[in-house]
């Protein structure tokens, strides 16, 4: 699809949705040439920069945020219900990308995309029988082989699309704690590859709007969110930006913060952070440690989240050495973190 084409495409699904949904698309498609605006400016690069080299928020602190600021709710679990993995009265969409057995996959590959609706299933839970499905619009009595095997079916639940309000537009600085999955490598290429000469673009900058917060059945905190950065892969979809969960405590929230009110002392604190890298800092962005040469020329293991600042208590200096062995010695008993910013210096 041409930029032109989405772009006509998003505005037709904008005022299709009058109120906050039309006024997020339209904020979203203004790119002044017919482009989706996902390029970013040098300022936004070099908040990008101050913010990777933050300490990471913790669960709770992202939790209280997003609860907090941005007023979006935090569900509990959802409960995993008994039986079989489709169900009479289930709704459903046809994905034959998502079919692995090519013994079965020609009803898959016939109906691919359809929706329509399981009127007879299996009895038993994950024994790889089959369903039947009434799709929309005919035919009705569809059987889908193997459909309730435990993974690898063309099948998918269908939820209909439906107007979620979501939070003022805001900009995030994440790094994923795990492996990927293959569209999610490929929606990520695509940002990458997709800039004009000159543009910058950043794979842990996101912005957009937060619609949902929960906690997972392992009792860990996640929110998702629309980001612009990340464009669907289902060109039945009607939405233009696919869903991007956020989980703090697999991966790494640096920031999360409404557009527009970046913290005050952002610039002045990147600034400090430039001047003590050209002294010969040496240290991982998400250490709490890093090493620097101070006044004197002694080796200074300091703490990260003081890093740039103009005022810095008296703790900030964990360690003093004249040189790098005798500083080895002396953060062996601060734990694994100082000895790697130690590491990482020489």
């Amino acid at each position: 699809m041409s930029d032109k084409e989405l772009r006509k495409q998003l505005i037709r699904v904008a005022h299709a949705n009058p109120g906050y949904i039309r006024d997020q698309l339209l904020q979203l498609i203004r790119g002044g040439d017919g482009q989706v605006k996902t390029a970013l400016s040098q300022d936004t690069v070099d908040f990008a920069e101050w913010a990777l080299n933050q300490p990471p928020m913790s669960p709770a602190e992202v939790q209280n945020y997003v609860q907090g600021a941005l007023k979006i709710k935090t569900l509990p679990p959802i409960k995993k219900r008994q039986g079989p993995r489709w169900q009479v009265g289930d709704r459903v969409r046809v994905k034959a990308s998502s079919h692995k057995n090519p013994e079965t996959a020609e009803v898959y590959l016939q109906y691919d995309g359809k929706i329509g609706t399981v009127v007879q299933a299996s009895a038993s839970k994950h024994d790889g029988g089959d369903i039947v499905v009434d799709l929309d619009g005919g035919p009705s009595g569809v059987v889908f082989p193997g459909a309730e095997a435990y993974r690898g079916v063309g099948l998918s639940t269908y939820n209909p699309p439906k107007v979620s309000k979501g939070s003022p537009m805001v900009e995030i600085i994440y790094k994923a704690g795990k492996k990927p999955t293959p569209d999610q490598v490929v929606q990520a290429q695509n940002y990458m590859a997709g800039g004009r000469p000159g543009e910058t673009r950043i794979g842990q900058y996101y912005s957009g709007s937060v619609h949902k917060a929960a906690i997972n059945a392992k009792g860990q905190y996640y929110f998702t969110a629309l980001p612009q950065q990340r464009m669907t892969l289902d060109p039945a979809q009607f939405r233009s930006y696919d869903w991007r969960s956020f989980n703090p405590s697999i991966g790494k929230v640096f920031y999360i913060g409404i557009m527009g009110r970046r913290p005050s002392n952002w610039q002045r604190e990147l600034e400090g952070m430039r001047a003590e890298a050209g002294t010969g800092v040496r240290a991982a962005a998400s250490n709490p440690y890093y090493v620097t040469t101070g006044p004197m020329g002694m080796l200074e293991l300091r703490q990260t989240r003081y890093r740039g600042k103009t005022r810095k208590p008296k703790n900030d200096v964990m360690a003093v050495a004249r040189d790098i062995n005798e500083l080895t010695r002396m953060v062996k008993m601060l734990g694994p973190e100082a000895q790697q910013a130690v590491a990482e210096y020489r």
